[in-house]
This record gives C-alpha cells, structure tokens and sequence, in this order.
C-alpha cells in the first residue's frame, strides 16, 4: 500500500511537468548515467590500478639516477622503462634518494601523488556537474598516479599559477612536461609580463643543462597513437596551431578564461598526447 502511494506521488509529480521541463530531467539523468557508466567501465574495464602497473613510471625516474650515478647516458631510446623524458634536474634530485628503500620511495611517493589529486579534486566537488566532471578526469590522473608518474605534481604546480610562486612553479611543471609552458599564455592575457618572463625564464634555466647530455635517441622519440602528429607532422602542425591560435584569442578577450585556454593548449599541443592530459583541466579549475 505504502508503495504505492510514492508511485502515486510521482505520476502526479510527473504530469505536473510541462512538457520542456520533462525532457531537461530526461537529459540530465542521461548525462548522469552516462558519465556515471563511463567511470565505472573505466575502472572495471581498464583496470587502472593493476598491480602489475604499479610504479612502472617511477621505474624510469629510478634506472635515470642509477646511470647518473654509474657516469652512463642519461637519455635512451625506445619505449621501456628505462626511458626518461624529463629535464636533468629531476633525474639528479632522484640520485639523492638511490640509497633509501625502493618500496618505501615508491610508497612515499604514490602517497603524495594522491593526496595531490585529492587537493586538485576538492573545488569540484561543490556542485553536480563538478562531480559528473571529476568522473570523467580524476579517473586518467590516479591511474598515473598508480604508476608513478609526476603528472599530479605537475598539474598543482600549474594550480599554482595565480599565487607568489606561479611562475617560477609554471616553469618547473614545464621542466617536467613541456605542454605546462602555455599557463605562460596566462600572464600574456593578463598582461603580466614580469611573471610571463619569470616563468620561461625558470624554464630555460631548468632545460639548459639537457645540453649536456647526448639527446639524440631521445628526441626520436616516436608520437603515440591519440596525437594528431602521428597521422603526419603536418596534420599535428595544423592541429596545434588552430589550437594556439584560438586559445590565444579566447585569453586575450577574456582574460578570466586565460587558465581554461591554457589548459586546452597543453592537452592537445603534444605529440605525446595521452588520455591523463584531460587533467590540465583541473588545474584551470583550482583558482
């Protein structure tokens, strides 16, 4: 009886609707289910945290200082794990830590790569449609963080563009992953030139020893699948510069969207372009 008197309720609810209204709660409750379905596929499907997977990136940043260490070449070839992609300060500041248990490193680190995520995350979680888009974008970040990768770090680095420290943490984010380089735009838009010249100028300072090392094999590095420069070089030219290009115009007329236009650019414009990039987007978010 009591069932259905709530069904009752809600025919009445219902027909109460007029017709526009019925299909917006339609639409919603699709976008919701699909975004909800996605995620859980994601997780079920691609099985992010895989304990084989775990740590596999951190591997590089590990096997890097080990041939710092034993005087051998920094930057190698190829697709394993011994491949390091970053600027020669990162690898040296591993060199720091040979000498600590690997596990415990690994624990130390995935830790605060979550707890990063976490920070990145909260802004989002204050409306529905923050949390609809948190589904689709912390999912890529914590299978990197599983695997070790910087990435989280990075990415509050950037959420950091707005403070004190933003350019010189601009800079930095770009050492370790050159898209972050456009939350330069950011300061252009905003006409802040003191900080636009501060964080390519901590860019360059971080970069310049890689001038040092032999970087042939490296920069042969081949673009992977998802990357318009891998269909052509001039398709991926073509692509990013219709991204810069409009990006450009977006912050420079709207300066408040600088961030957003930023982040677009860093997700597109590399030929290393990976599902994990959609994480830009949190650190445009985190004001």
């Amino acid at each position: 009886m009591a069932s259905t008197r709530r069904a009752s309720r809600w025919e009445r609810w219902w027909r109460l609707l007029e017709a526009r209204d019925r299909r917006l709660v339609i639409a919603r409750t699709l976008v919701v289910a699909v975004v909800i379905g996605y995620a859980l596929s994601y997780v079920l499907l691609a099985e992010p945290l895989s304990p084989t997977r775990r740590g596999m990136d951190a591997e590089a940043y590990w096997l890097a200082a080990e041939r710092l260490r034993a005087g051998e070449s920094l930057y190698l070839g190829g697709e394993g794990a011994e491949v390091y992609r970053y600027a020669p300060w990162f690898a040296w500041a591993w060199v720091l830590i040979l000498d600590v248990p690997r596990d415990v490193v690994l624990t130390v680190l995935q830790v605060a790569l979550f707890a990063a995520i976490a920070w990145l995350t909260l802004p989002l979680l204050h409306s529905v449609a923050g949390v609809l888009a948190a589904l689709i974008i912390v999912p890529q970040v914590v299978e990197y963080a599983w695997v070790g990768n910087v990435d989280a770090f990075v990415l509050v680095a950037l959420a950091l563009h707005g403070t004190r420290v933003g350019p010189f943490a601009v800079g930095i984010a770009a050492s370790l992953k050159v898209a972050p380089l456009s939350f330069v735009l950011v300061y252009l838009a905003q006409r802040q030139w003191l900080r636009a010249v501060l964080a390519a100028a901590t860019f360059v300072i971080l970069w310049a020893p890689i001038f040092l090392y032999d970087v042939g094999a490296w920069a042969t590095t081949s673009p992977t699948p998802l990357s318009p420069f891998s269909i052509s070089p001039l398709v991926g030219i073509a692509v990013t510069a219709m991204v810069v290009v409009s990006a450009a115009v977006l912050a420079w007329r709207q300066p408040r969207h600088a961030p957003l236009a930023a982040a677009a650019i860093a997700m597109i414009a590399s030929p290393r372009l990976h599902l994990y990039n959609i994480g830009y987007l949190l650190s445009a978010a985190r004001r």
